[in-house]
């Protein structure tokens, strides 16, 4: 009796000592990288594709990534699909893939496909998975098919939704990367921004071994300066954002500036409505842009023209070169507007594009926007969508074709700035009404 009282005695203690000892865990996976949902940034058009930078990986992402968290969707969807992709391989082998969505307002999630690829352009596929069972506030789990191995892959998300007459969405709050857990620490360096000069902050960034992609420059520039490049102390070469660098240390990087162009000429505001042979440039004074005659192929369906930056000082309009000088043409109070190379600035119902030759869609009328404003509106003369008249609007960079939004004139208001110009007095201030179009807000 006394031995077997012994013996338990013992056991208890060995007990309490292992009880004592931390835990240890069988292998696991780990979470090594997470695509955040919830940092805002990029563009609020739902068609429009953003690239946003996380922790060395670039990303293109489809949807409005201005709300926290990102949504995914749109307008007048049937099975559309709005993809979000990495443009430089995840240098990892992925055991699992979470995403987690918020709340969804769509008619319909048809399915999230999650297409892993050995190359960028995802024409050689490693493996493709798909869920269509997609409910909201939830996590969608993707693991690799038998056989397949996601090492060194690129990954895209492609949603197919259906969406009504106006903007509906998915928020989708974060993709989560994961691999077999190990004992040794996967090395990181933190990148940090010098402004060398300028002005602003930008966040050090913590980057795991491999290369890193160089970010656009968030820094604002010294007065008459525009950014050239990043530089690096002890390093004669010079990167450009989208460049690779191999990152063995932390790592500073800083701001070189260059002096701004020289542009090639100053424009004046016209202060009256143009009037036949004159010579304009089409403003938009909320972001400080101008019309350029540079085509854009929006979401592979539509043309807009791209926009250049210029600077209003004193009422007086630096112009780019890039600028498009449109000559004013009026007959029978109709408006005209064509370059010096013989193209006419026409919206045809879709598009808004420099053609070659006139057309009843390269005639405009002037509005007066509000009664005892110089304010304006270009209508187009005859072309409609759906029976409502469609206007000039700026949006993300580019001058596109819209219904007129009463609630938010501003996007639609536009000024015409003339070297022929009564004086540096800016009066008269426009809205050009181009074709029906269908851009997506």
């Amino acid at each position: 009796m006394m031995k077997r009282n012994k013996l338990l005695s013992m056991l208890l203690a060995l007990c309490m000592v292992l009880s004592l000892l931390p835990a240890v865990a069988a292998a696991d996976e780990e979470v090594f990288y997470t695509l955040d949902g919830t940092s805002t940034g990029g563009s609020n058009g739902y068609a429009t594709e953003s690239e946003i930078t996380q922790n060395n990986i670039t990303w293109m992402v489809t949807g409005n990534t201005t709300m926290s968290p990102w949504r995914i969707g749109g307008k007048n969807l049937e099975g559309e699909s709005r993809p979000i992709y990495s443009t430089n391989p995840m240098n990892e082998t992925v055991t699992k893939v979470d995403v987690e969505v918020g709340g969804i307002t769509l008619t319909a999630v048809n399915a999230l496909t999650l297409i892993v690829a050995s190359d960028d352009s995802f024409e050689t596929i490693i493996d493709e998975k798909e869920e269509t069972s997609i409910e909201a506030k939830s996590t969608i789990t993707f693991t690799p098919s038998d056989g397949k191995e996601w090492t060194n892959a690129y990954y895209k998300f492609a949603f197919s939704v259906n969406a009504g007459s106006s903007n509906q969405f998915i928020e989708f709050k974060a993709a989560k990367f994961y691999k077999t857990a190990s004992d040794t620490p996967t090395p990181s360096y933190t990148v940090s921004f010098d402004a060398n000069g300028g002005t602003g902050t930008m966040a050090n960034v913590t980057v795991y071994e491999g290369s890193y992609p160089l970010p656009a420059c968030g820094f604002t520039a010294p007065e008459g300066k525009e950014f050239d490049c990043w530089a690096v102390d002890g390093d004669e070469n010079t990167y450009a954002p989208g460049d690779s660098y191999t990152l063995t240390a932390d790592t500073t990087f800083i701001a070189q500036w260059k002096d701004l162009p020289v542009v090639n000429y100053t424009d004046m505001m016209l202060k009256r409505v143009p009037a036949d042979g004159d010579t304009v440039v089409i403003y938009y004074p909320t972001a400080s842009k101008v019309m350029t005659a540079e085509s854009y192929y929006y979401n592979n369906n539509k043309y807009e023209l791209v926009a250049a930056d210029a600077t209003l000082t004193d009422n007086i309009l630096a112009v780019p070169d890039e600028a498009v000088r449109l000559t004013v043409s009026v007959a029978d109070g109709k408006y005209t507007f064509a370059t010096a190379d013989g193209k006419y600035l026409e919206a045809d119902g879709t598009n808004v594009q420099l053609v070659s030759a006139q057309s009843a869609n390269t005639l405009f009328q002037l509005e007066t926007a509000a009664a005892g404003t110089d304010n304006y509106y270009i209508k187009c003369d005859s072309a409609t969508y759906e029976g409502s008249a469609q206007y000039i609007e700026y949006y993300g960079g580019y001058f596109t074709v819209y219904s007129l939004n009463t609630s938010n004139t501003p996007i639609f208001t536009f000024q015409f700035f003339s070297e022929d110009g009564d004086g540096p007095t800016p009066v008269t201030t426009y809205t050009v009404t181009l074709n029906p179009g269908d851009a997506e807000g």
